[in-house]
């Protein structure tokens, strides 16, 4: 997530949702799947003070990730744009 939230409260908010109330793309996720998430194994990726360079960081680990990752990102990345982050 890409909220600013400590890493802890994030975890503690995503082992809810996938054990308790089922909810979220996480939950939903390993509902379907029957899989497990690894949350001893959890990284931060990036860091950044900025809301929209964080939501930014976001879109693009997503895209990357491609099917390896179940969440969706807050906001849009055309190809062009995709294109010019992996430039720099």
């Amino acid at each position: 997530g890409q909220t600013g939230w400590c890493i802890n409260d994030h975890l503690r908010e995503h082992r809810n949702n996938v054990h308790n109330v089922v909810q979220g793309h996480l939950g939903i996720h390993c509902r379907d799947c029957g899989c497990t998430p690894l949350f001893d194994q959890c990284s931060i990726l990036a860091r950044h003070r900025d809301q929209l360079t964080r939501e930014i960081i976001e879109a693009e680990k997503i895209h990357l990730l491609g099917d390896k990752c179940v969440s969706t990102s807050s906001i849009a990345l055309s190809q062009a744009e995709r294109d010019y982050l992996a430039g720099l």
